[in-house]
């Protein structure tokens, strides 16, 4: 699910195929959007005018107009591109692509739609990306093993240069507080939800949340 920056509608991804807008007042489907068969994920454009869809499987990545559903621009010079994620005000995204593990995070310039560079590490399939509240920062979520436990990423987005590792024993998903002062992590094995101080990536809170627990935000 995405939300545009207005905050009139909400944007979800439905069997690959489809784009449904929702107004958010009242609650309805006000379009549908038909996309590139088998689409693995779709990012918004942060000025509000486009959104972008991967496939992995045909390895390419499609631009479309968000008022009219059109096809717009493809990108075709990615290895199996899947996941996508564009901060909530810039001129970018960030592409995980790549056949083979370890997989690159490419920089693409949404002004030209091109790739503009890459992040200075690679990354054992990523499970999301997610921004921090004021854009400065965004947190890459690589699955959790015991021999590589590092799987937390911090990433500056003004270079889009890796700044540092962590690691978040177990999560499948994290959201940062609007203040950035702490990231919350699902842990579905656990069944708790782990808070961590972003100062220093350490935990300060366990809290038992129920089963399996794998989607968090804020």
């Amino acid at each position: 699910i995405q939300f545009e920056t207005g905050g009139e509608f909400a944007y979800i991804l439905a069997g690959g195929s489809s784009i449904y807008e929702i107004n958010i007042s009242s609650q309805t489907i006000t379009n549908t959007f038909t996309v590139s068969p088998a689409a693995d994920d779709f990012a918004l454009d942060p000025n509000g005018q486009f959104f972008y869809t991967t496939n992995s499987g045909f390895w390419v990545v499609n631009k479309y107009d968000i008022n009219t559903g059109q096809l717009i621009d493809s990108l075709s010079n990615f290895e199996t591109p899947n996941l996508i994620e564009t901060p909530l005000i810039g001129d970018f995204a960030y592409l995980e692509n790549g056949e083979l593990r370890p997989n690159v995070v490419s920089v693409i310039d949404l002004t030209t739609f091109s790739e503009s560079s890459q992040i200075n590490r690679l990354f054992d399939g990523l499970i999301t990306i997610v921004f921090s509240a004021d854009e400065t920062r965004a947190f890459f979520l690589e699955p959790y093993f015991e021999v590589f436990p590092e799987n937390l990423t911090v990433v500056d987005t003004a270079q889009h240069t890796f700044i540092t590792t962590a690691s978040l024993p177990g999560a499948s998903d994290l959201a940062v507080t609007p203040d950035n002062q702490y990231i919350y992590a699902a842990q579905p094995n656990d069944n708790t939800v782990t808070v961590y101080r972003t100062s220093d990536y350490t935990a300060v809170t366990v809290i038992p949340v129920g089963t399996g627990p794998s989607a968090i935000a804020i």
